[in-house]
């Protein structure tokens, strides 16, 4: 467990003994994996390194910041330039680039000469520099701007798959490019370009093979043809999380699956997700937890 004392941070184990005596300036909490963790030291200059669970420093360099670790690799700065270090603590990507992003599905975003491109994690490019923004990747597939305003998306193994031509392009998920033109309007497009017909006033990204869309002040759902699957008549729709969705008009409350099937009537008071499929549902003078089968496992009606 990290302590602090003196304004100065250390470790300690289950017992309240000592694995580090404080002696840093900061102790970031342990990575995913509960082995790594970034630590601050230095008196009138800061630095930046890595620490495993035994406290013992694995970086050699004194970096001016370190970034969490991303799919086993962390962003570092040294002398005003980016590169990566490996759980190791190991320089295995030299610090030559001006901007960099953590790892995504094996690939990162780096900038040199004001364009950037895509690395491999063994630093490889993979995307040549030559685009103005990049954003993550997602299913294989990331958004790359030319210019202010012109999108495309690339592949994972450098393929350009929409050459950068599209106006205001804002991401690429699941087979679906979300836009959005200058009145501020929203429309779809397929991986071959195809617009999708009609615009919408706001939607979000596919997920789950379906999305959110807003169209004359009212909410609704659509899946990956653009067709309803829930008509645009809520005052809002929630993001799906484990494949449902809570929608509200009026102020109540409802749960509706990817089909557009209702899990609930819209007449709840509120419907809180715990967690694990279950939901907290209170409505009237009842409350219980319903699992997302559609089975109460607990409910209490106050006479």
């Amino acid at each position: 467990a990290r302590i602090i004392e003196n304004g100065k941070w250390g470790l300690i184990n289950s017992s309240g003994e000592y694995i580090v005596h404080p002696k840093f300036n900061n102790i970031s909490p342990f990575d995913d994996t509960h082995q790594l963790a970034i630590v601050q030291y230095g008196d009138s200059n800061t630095k930046f390194g890595v620490i495993n669970v035994e406290g013992t420093l694995i970086t050699n360099n004194n970096y001016a910041y370190i970034y969490p670790f991303s799919e086993g690799l962390a962003a570092v700065k040294y002398k005003d330039k980016y590169g990566y270090i490996n759980t190791q603590g190991q320089l295995v990507i030299p610090p030559i680039y001006t901007r960099v992003s953590a790892y995504k599905e094996g690939r990162a975003a780096v900038q040199k000469d004001g364009l950037c491109g895509y690395i491999d994690s063994n630093g490889l490019v993979i995307v040549n520099l030559e685009y103005s923004k990049c954003l993550a990747f997602s299913d294989g597939k990331a958004v790359v701007y030319k210019g202010y305003q012109k999108g495309g998306v690339v592949e994972r193994n450098g393929e350009q798959l929409i050459s950068p031509s599209l106006n205001r392009l804002l991401n690429f998920e699941e087979g679906r490019g979300l836009m959005r033109d200058a009145k501020h309007r929203f429309y779809y497009i397929t991986e071959d370009t195809t617009l999708y017909n009609g615009y919408y006033e706001a939607a979000s990204s596919f997920n789950y093979g379906v999305a959110v869309v807003k169209l004359k002040e009212k909410w609704g759902i659509i899946n990956q043809k653009g067709i309803n699957i829930v008509s645009p008549k809520y005052d809002a729709i929630y993001p799906f999380i484990n494949a449902y969705a809570k929608v509200r008009t009026q102020g109540a409350y409802g749960l509706y699956n990817l089909n557009g099937k209702n899990l609930l009537p819209i007449d709840c008071e509120q419907i809180t997700y715990l967690g694990e499929g279950i939901y907290k549902i209170e409505r009237d003078e009842e409350i219980g937890y319903l699992h997302q089968s559609g089975k109460w496992i607990w409910r209490l009606k106050q006479e």
